[in-house]
């Protein structure tokens, strides 16, 4: 049985009890409190795809996992998050962008990107966590025949919103031009 607003109605008998059960599809259609467990945005239910292969739209402050089937009729399944960044997590390789960011078990957000800055540089994470990520990781995102790089973020320069990245070469020199490198980000979410 798919959705339909307003089925049951009230007055609907359910298995045929002799009595009526009464659903409150009202109340988890206006995502009352009580009902709304996290990352879910009941109001919006005209962005869940009307046909399969379709997208949902992007909703405010949401993660919504979906499935979809590829041209072969494979259920697959996806997510997209607030900024309409697509992940597909079955049916062969995931589609990851360079940069993104899904929500994983116990409440952590997971982020990822891709820069090319300078030594000592704030990087803004795409979303803010709820506090400080747990750990941030840094490595060279091109092979250099030309020099080694060494990139990190101190625990130190963690904040919610952003890190700061130190890039130095084999001496211990600072970088004095970009360098290009991806960062992968946990924390609360």
């Amino acid at each position: 049985m798919s959705w339909s607003q307003g089925q049951p109605t009230d007055n609907t008998k359910i298995r045929n009890l002799g009595f009526v059960i009464r659903p409150n599809w009202k109340a988890i259609e206006e995502a009352q409190p009580e009902l709304r467990y996290w990352g879910s945005n009941y109001a919006n239910r005209n962005t869940i795809p009307s046909m399969p292969g379709e997208d949902p739209t992007a909703i405010p402050d949401t993660y919504i996992t979906y499935s979809k089937e590829t041209v072969a009729g494979i259920p697959e399944l996806w997510g997209i998050n607030e900024n309409s960044d697509k992940t597909q997590f079955t049916d062969g390789a995931a589609t990851l962008n360079n940069s993104g960011g899904t929500f994983l078990a116990g409440g952590l957000r997971y982020q990822w990107d891709r820069k090319t800055e300078n030594d000592n540089t704030i990087i803004i994470f795409p979303t803010a966590f709820s506090a400080p990520p747990y750990v941030v990781l840094v490595n060279m995102a091109v092979s250099s025949t030309a020099a080694v790089w060494w990139m990190w973020a101190s625990t130190a320069d963690y904040l919610a919103a952003s890190f700061v990245v130190h890039i130095v070469n084999s001496s211990l020199q600072p970088a004095t031009n970009a360098q290009q490198f991806q960062y992968m980000a946990i924390g609360p979410a």
